[in-house]
């Protein structure tokens, strides 16, 4: 059996995995390792919306190994690109390690690993040290960042274990990242005739700004220097060695607990059995559905009453919302779920949604933008995983009586910068006034504003014109505290939802809100997600011209239907007020 480090990472989940992988023809890609280190993932990805997700990945890291070459040779001088390293475990596992970068030098090897990822996860740990704070990594004089390796003794008030913890734990997500290049070691160290060898791997700057069209610096890379730590996970990963090789010869796929750690349920890391394992779990309205179910459930208000862990919950047959006895569910939002699970009540506002409603005046725009969050920055001005917009819709609606709706919109048709004419397109569209400007979550859409002002500071005055006039409809939903607060609301209620419905199942997605509502219109679409929308405009200059055309419309009638989505919610919400 070839053994990967993802490989040994899922086996060590839990007794069952091994067995039920052993029935399955499904593998795990090395790239599944890293998804919950980058910046865009949905917060689930169906098999289908990782797949495409993992291709455009894929292709980041193709590309940033040529970059980190070209900028770093005089760190790799002798350096080979894409080494496969195997070797024997026991008489059933062989495993294996890629490395992107190995330099050989008479005295020492290095190894280098490229990753996709920011390196902010790691730059942003830091750890208390009598009463200060100190980064767990620092740059050294060749502009490395090593790990501290601060000597604590009985007595000492510190966290530094806590935090050094975080970088060698298969839990955490930089762990895992870690914890892949000390699998590398394990596999490569003992037959490999350079007694020193270094561990580096190359992250993302998520501080660097793209300056030149056409050359992209080395600021780009962040390098760390994992040696250390990786030297002394070794004993660590023997031993899961030993424990995978068990647990597969056990080959017992019979239940097991479940483990909020190992399953990674609605994680990027999430576990390929998660819908076997949890099919005795409601799709609708379980247990995990209530609000801030992550939290556990408190068997009282007084600070000493029992907390039940939502998993151990479901381990002991509570799987179900009417299952919590009532008394536990101390948050008011649990209870509005419960009653309106329990009554098959919609539960509205009615005099909140109205004050909220009143900001809105005709004629009304509902805007909605499409990104791509690339891992190399494609134009000037942007970052890594900046959202680089490459589509908008927009429907307006003059009136109140207004069934015929106008709709704009800009799809660019490669990969070129075209961000200057999406911008005048869309000016062009919403002149300067105070109408509102309808979205859905508006952080997105502010964001996005915010950074055309920098690219164009020309039309500085009309961009900050509808940054201001942005009205939230996922607000109207759920609620706007100061807002509320200003109206003079106490603050309970100014804290509590003002919409509704079972069918939400915990979630205020815009699919899901609308289901509520009684309307159902994306699953007969092509695009189904943001993930595969710009996976599909990815795809754009690589098509011949029908098929191009083909997902150019499949692109348009995602972001068309996002915007008359909000049209319908606001329409459905203003005839039950």
């Amino acid at each position: 059996m070839i053994v990967r480090t993802i490989d040994l990472l899922n086996h060590l989940r839990c007794r069952r995995f091994g067995a039920l992988h052993a029935k399955s023809l499904s593998h795990s890609k090395d790239e599944d390792l890293f998804l919950g280190l980058n910046e865009d993932i949905e917060d689930l990805l169906s098999d289908e919306e990782s797949s495409e997700y993992l291709s455009t990945y894929s292709e980041s890291i193709s590309v940033l190994r040529s970059l980190f070459f070209k900028h770093y040779q005089d760190l790799l001088p002798e350096a080979i690109a894409n080494v496969q390293y195997s070797a024997p475990f026991n008489d059933d596992f062989t495993l294996e390690s890629k490395i992107d970068f190995v330099n050989e030098s008479i005295d020492e090897t290095t190894f280098v690993k490229i990753n996709p990822s920011s390196a902010s996860h790691f730059l942003k740990i830091k750890y208390s040290f009598e009463k200060h704070k100190y980064p767990l990594f620092e740059k050294d004089s060749d502009g490395i960042y090593q790990p501290r390796l601060q000597r604590v003794v009985e007595g000492d008030r510190t966290n530094y274990y806590d935090k050094l913890k975080r970088c060698l734990s298969r839990h955490f997500d930089t762990g895992r990242l870690v914890y892949d290049l000390g699998f590398s070691e394990f596999v490569i160290g003992p037959s490999h005739p350079t007694e020193n060898r270094r561990y580096l791997c190359a992250m993302l700057n998520a501080d660097y700004i793209r300056t030149d069209e056409s050359e992209i610096g080395k600021e780009l890379f962040v390098i760390f220097d994992f040696t250390d730590l990786v030297i002394s996970l070794q004993s660590k990963i023997q031993a899961d060695l030993y424990r995978m090789a068990n647990l597969i010869e056990l080959n017992d796929d019979s239940r097991c607990l479940l483990v909020r750690d190992e399953c990674l349920l609605k994680h990027p890391f999430e576990c390929e059995y998660t819908d076997f394992c949890f099919s005795h779990i409601p799709k609708v309205n379980s247990v995990l559905d209530y609000f801030s179910s992550h939290l556990g459930f408190k068997e009282g208000p007084h600070k000493s009453d029992p907390v039940h862990e939502t998993y151990d919950l479901i381990n002991e047959g509570i799987v179900d919302m009417l299952d919590v006895p009532i008394s536990w569910l101390q948050r008011q939002k649990n209870l509005m779920q419960r009653y309106c699970v329990e009554n098959d009540y919609t539960f509205i506002n009615v005099k909140k949604m109205k004050d909220y409603l009143k900001r809105l005046s005709y004629p009304l725009y509902f805007l909605d933008f499409e990104s791509y969050p690339s891992p190399i920055p494609r134009f000037p001005g942007e970052s890594p995983y900046s959202q680089s917009v490459f589509q908008y819709s927009l429907h307006i609606k003059m009136d109140s009586s207004s069934k015929n709706l106008i709709h704009k919109e800009y799809l660019m048709t490669d990969h070129q910068d075209h961000r200057r004419e999406l911008v005048e397109d869309l000016l062009e569209s919403i002149p300067i006034g105070k109408s509102p400007i309808v979205v859905y979550n508006m952080t997105f859409e502010q964001s996005r504003l915010q950074e055309f002002q920098t690219f164009f500071p020309e039309y500085l005055h009309h961009l900050k014109n509808i940054e201001g006039r942005l009205f939230d409809l996922l607000k109207l939903l759920k609620t706007d505290l100061h807002f509320f607060l200003a109206l003079g609301y106490p603050e309970e209620e100014a804290k509590a939802y003002n919409f509704y419905h079972p069918l939400q199942s915990g979630s205020y997605s815009i699919k899901r809100v609308l289901k509520a509502l009684g309307e159902d219109r994306y699953e007969k679409l092509e695009v189904q997600n943001g993930v595969m929308a710009y996976s599909q405009y990815l795809r754009i200059p690589t098509l011949d011209q029908p098929m191009k055309e083909k997902a150019m419309e499949s692109l348009k009638a995602y972001c068309k239907q996002d915007t008359l989505s909000m049209v319908t919610i606001l329409n459905e919400i203003s005839k039950r007020l």
